[in-house]
C-alpha cells in the first residue's frame, strides 16, 4: 500500500501504467512467496529440534520465539537465524514503507495548495497508523526472540495479531463520508435522547 500511495501522489498520471493489474498480481505474488519461504524455512528448522519442556506454548498463538523456548536443544544457530529473517523481512518492510513516506512527504510539503496537501495526508494517514501499530508492536518480539517470556510479549501478540486486523475496517472507513455522516447521525441521535 505504500507503493500504491507513493505512485499514486508523488506520480499520478504515471499510475494507471504502474499499478495495472498484472504488476498487482506480481508484487502480490512476490509478497506472498517471501512469506511462504519464511515460513518453511523457519518451520523445518523448528521440526527438527528436540521438544522436552512440555507442550504448552506460552504465548497468544503458536509461534517462533516461544516455541524456542520450549526446545531442549539451545540452538543458538536458529535463534539467530530468526532474528536475521525477523530484521530483513520485517525491518526491511519498515524502510521501504518509511522511504517511500518520506518521498511522499516531501510532494505534500512542495505542493502550493493546501487542500492538495490537506487531501493528500488524508489519503496516507489511514495508512500510515495501521503501519505504526503492526510494525511498532510486530517489531519488539521479533527482533528479541532469546529474551525472557513476559506478560509483554502477550499482549503485543494480541495487538498485532488480532486489534490491528480489528480496528483496520474502522481506520480506513473513517475517511468515508458516508460513515463520518452516519457516525454524526448517531451522535445527534443519541444526544437527542439525553
Amino acid at each position: 500500500m505504500a507503493y500504491d500511495r507513493y505512485i499514486a501522489i508523488c506520480h499520478p498520471l504515471l499510475y494507471p501504467m504502474q499499478m495495472n493489474p498484472s504488476h498487482c498480481v506480481n508484487l502480490a505474488v512476490l509478497s506472498w512467496s517471501i512469506g511462504f519461504l519464511n515460513s518453511l524455512c523457519q518451520t523445518l528448522h523448528l521440526a527438527s529440534l528436540p521438544y522436552c519442556k512440555g507442550n504448552k506454548v506460552d504465548n497468544f498463538f503458536c509461534d517462533i520465539p516461544p516455541l524456542l523456548k520450549m526446545s531442549c536443544e539451545h540452538s543458538k544457530y536458529l535463534e539467530l537465524f530468526v532474528l536475521l529473517i525477523g530484521e530483513c523481512i520485517l525491518a526491511g518492510d519498515l524502510v521501504l514503507t518509511i522511504t517511500s513516506y518520506i518521498f511522499i512527504i516531501r510532494m505534500v510539503l512542495t505542493t502550493p495548495r493546501k487542500s492538495a496537501s490537506y487531501k493528500m495526508f488524508s489519503t496516507c494517514g489511514s495508512h500510515l497508523t495501521v503501519v505504526t501499530l503492526f510494525f511498532g508492536t510486530l517489531l519488539m518480539p521479533y527482533l528479541h526472540p532469546s529474551s525472557p517470556s513476559s506478560g509483554q510479549d502477550k499482549v503485543l501478540a494480541v495487538i498485532y495479531g488480532v486489534i490491528t486486523p480489528l480496528i483496520n475496517p474502522f481506520i480506513y472507513s473513517i475517511r468515508n463520508t458516508d460513515f463520518q455522516k452516519a457516525i454524526e447521525k448517531s451522535i445527534l441521535h443519541r444526544n437527542s435522547y439525553c
